[in-house]
């Protein structure tokens, strides 16, 4: 028996109503097309910080899952740029986007302008990831080490944070539940290990 297509779902929702009419259009959607939802993650649209898209990147890389559902391109975002970013980098990552209200893949073709904007997103973002991992190579070949940065000093860590602290305000979790919950979408540490209790203390104390 053939394996069934695995898919991530990316939602954009600013109540769990409209939550959940995304989350019943991707299912039947998946469910038309064979696929099995592995798991979802949530954003609230027009929100400064996308704690959603951060995890989903990783879980991308981390499970080994190229598709993503989405509810529809404009959900992504207000402008042109932001939606056609966003594709550019799930794009990057190595994944392929489900337009689940036309059942198109929007991953692909469409305007110039949207072509160039998530080829640019992409650039962007192995830049971001050579400049990374250049730095420490950097400074040891200079002589400049320093000690280990907090979690949440380099940019792409961000999103995560933002998720820790968003599940410690919000919903009042202790370090422990956080832990698990970041362990159960599949987002690692720094190191590319599990979470710990001690490492989600370190980042309650430093932005509570």
């Amino acid at each position: 028996m053939a394996k069934r297509k695995q898919a991530l779902l990316l939602l954009s929702a600013a109540s769990p109503q409209q939550a959940g009419r995304q989350r019943s259009l991707m299912t039947k959607c998946a469910a038309s097309e064979g696929i099995e939802i592995v798991d979802e993650f949530v954003d609230v649209p027009g929100a400064a910080s996308r704690p959603g898209l951060g995890a989903i990147l990783m879980a991308i890389r981390d499970r080994k899952v190229q598709l993503v559902l989405i509810d529809r391109v404009k959900s992504l975002g207000d402008t042109v740029m932001e939606q056609q970013s966003v594709i550019g980098l799930l794009v990057y990552r190595g994944a392929q986007v489900m337009e689940c209200s036309t059942g198109e893949c929007v991953s692909q073709g469409g305007t110039p302008e949207a072509k160039l904007i998530r080829e640019t997103a992409a650039h962007v973002e192995e830049l971001r990831k050579q400049t990374t991992v250049g730095r420490p190579q950097e400074a040891k070949k200079s002589g400049r080490q320093s000690g280990a940065k907090p979690y949440g000093h380099f940019p792409h860590e961000a999103p995560v944070v933002d998720l820790i602290m968003s599940l410690r305000r919000e919903k009042g979790w202790g370090v422990r539940r956080v832990a698990n919950e970041l362990n159960r979408r599949g987002i690692v540490n720094r190191l590319g290990g599990q979470w710990q209790p001690t490492a989600i203390q370190r980042i309650f104390d430093r932005y509570e």
